[in-house]
């Protein structure tokens, strides 16, 4: 009897509910089912490796034979996926580390792609320095493949890419909200920018694990930044 038939909001799948409670006698006829299965076609002659009157170990060899055959299957295909997927994700990375070895720019570079338009902001160049060094299986976030990666930057690399960012932009560098959900978009548990931890100890990677409503700067000079600090949850100090 239905006691929740005005009810239309089903909580939970009613199989997959039997299945749960009854998972021990479906396991039963299950099995029972298979080898009934497998003995008649043997019998009948469907399945037959060694002659009709060895119909009993033609039985054995299917019971045993079939599930491995399909291990084997599923290994197969498990294999050539990891192949296809790895070519792609190997060329990708390449394309990555090769922009990595032109990181950080320096003051006059960074100046040049301003007047190139390459960059029209600092936040174009956070940008840019962030899709340079991304890479995975495609260059855009799919439904099959949404993992991404980065080429990390060093310390002493953060500190030369601050050092001129600073010259340049008169500003520490700030990951804010927008910034913060730019990188989660792709993959939140990476980002060029994880080798820096907070006095606590926790790593950006950490704080903006599923919150994209934390900030940060990443800086040098502390005291002529000090009141645009005061802005951000966590202020990220770059010593050489």
């Amino acid at each position: 009897m239905n006691n929740f038939k005005n009810i239309s909001d089903k909580k939970k799948s009613f199989l997959i509910s039997l299945i749960n409670e009854f998972f021990e006698a479906f396991m039963i006829i299950l099995g029972i089912s298979y080898i009934s299965i497998i003995t008649i076609l043997s019998k009948i002659g469907i399945i037959n490796f060694f002659g009709a009157e060895y119909w009993g170990l033609s039985v054995i060899v299917a019971m045993f034979g079939f599930p491995l055959l399909l291990l084997i299957l599923l290994l197969t295909i498990y294999a050539i996926e990891e192949i296809v997927t790895a070519i792609p994700l190997a060329i990708h990375k390449i394309k990555a580390i090769y922009n990595y070895t032109y990181l950080p720019l320096t003051t006059d570079e960074i100046k040049d792609a301003l007047d190139k338009g390459i960059i029209s902001s600092k936040e174009d160049y956070i940008r840019l320095i962030l899709d340079s060094l991304r890479y995975g299986i495609t260059n855009k976030p799919s439904s099959l493949f949404n993992t991404f990666y980065y080429i990390r930057l060093s310390k002493v690399e953060i500190y030369y890419l601050c050092k001129a960012f600073e010259e340049v932009f008169d500003s520490p560098i700030i990951i804010d909200k927008d910034m913060v959900s730019y990188i989660n978009k792709h993959d939140y548990r990476y980002s060029p920018f994880d080798y820096l931890s907070t006095t606590d100890g926790y790593s950006i990677q950490d704080l903006r694990r599923g919150n994209e409503s934390v900030t940060f700067a990443i800086y040098l000079n502390g005291d002529k930044y000090k009141e645009i600090l005061k802005t951000v949850d966590y202020p990220l100090y770059v010593c050489q």
